[in-house]
């Protein structure tokens, strides 16, 4: 149990915990990419298609760089109704896993709000 004074306080995690999978993005851009490719060359390959197909390929050869990368920094917080520590990206609000309440961000910390 944590001390009434840490309850609600934002700690950000170390080592491996600290980040979770953030390649996926760059997975997604490179499959969306693949498959703009494919469909870009099979479309060229008909008579007219050669006006989609081009710009599908471009298309599939940027995708991997533009893809969004997401801060998924994980935290740890202590839940200020009940004291339960709570993994969770930094976000406006959340809900305690033990206690069911409902917490929202305010400053470096999290409030109860019911």
């Amino acid at each position: 149990m944590e001390s009434q004074e840490n309850y609600g306080r934002i700690v950000e995690l170390e080592g491996k915990e600290k980040r979770r999978d953030e390649s996926n993005s760059k997975y997604v851009g490179c499959f969306l990419g693949i498959t703009l490719i494919s469909t870009g060359i099979i479309i060229s390959f008909t008579g007219i298609g050669a006006l989609l197909g081009i710009p599908l390929i471009l298309a599939g050869i940027i995708s991997p760089f533009v893809t969004k990368k997401k801060d998924l920094t994980n935290y740890r917080v202590i839940c200020p109704t009940c004291g339960f520590e709570v993994l969770t990206t930094k976000k406006p609000g959340i809900t305690c896993k033990a206690c069911k309440k409902r917490m929202v961000l305010k400053g470096d910390r999290y409030i109860k709000i019911d």
